[in-house]
């Protein structure tokens, strides 16, 4: 890769888990989304949560929180380092700078192409609370939680796994064919 230090195989540090916290990882997932989506969401107790908190506590923050907790619970549970979220603790100030600094000018262009196209803006880019509450749920919520848990973390497990197994992705899970 050229870089020191960096593998040209990003997959070659990934310890494979046992078999059973990784179903435990998927069965929290799921559990989790069904909770937000199935009983969450519909009830609009989210929505209530935004609108009491004048914006800050966003629906996909207070998701993003739920799922990143189940995520947690099965981690620590299991005794498994951070660093198999693909989570090096140094690394984290710098990547949430960039990440805020990034999404900041997004938005910011954003805002700027409205403005030019004379469009009106909506609540969360004339409103500082929803402005501030969908920022800390894109930044602290799914992004964070996408990242870590399904491309940091299960889609590595996952293609590790499938690699010892013989290549195919009927490798994954033991005597299944998955």
């Amino acid at each position: 890769s050229g870089v020191r230090g960096v593998s040209d195989d990003v997959l070659s540090d990934v310890q494979p888990v046992r078999i059973g916290v990784l179903i435990a990882m998927i069965a929290a997932l799921a559990g989790s989304l069904a909770l937000v989506w199935g009983v969450l969401f519909p009830s609009r107790i989210v929505v209530d949560v935004a609108i009491a908190t004048g914006g800050l506590l966003q629906p996909t923050l207070l998701a993003s929180a739920i799922i990143a907790l189940s995520v947690v619970a099965v981690l620590r549970v299991a005794r498994v380092p951070l660093r198999e979220l693909g989570l090096r603790l140094r690394d984290v100030p710098r990547a949430l700078v960039l990440l805020i600094v990034l999404y900041g000018a997004l938005q910011l262009a954003i805002v700027a192409v409205v403005l030019v196209g004379g469009e009106r803006l909506v609540a969360a880019q004339h409103d500082a609370s929803a402005a501030v509450g969908l920022f800390a749920a894109q930044v602290l919520g799914n992004t964070p939680v996408e990242e870590t848990v399904y491309r940091g973390f299960l889609f590595r497990q996952l293609v590790v796994r499938a690699r010892r197994r013989g290549g195919g992705i009927g490798g994954v899970i033991p005597g299944t064919g998955i």
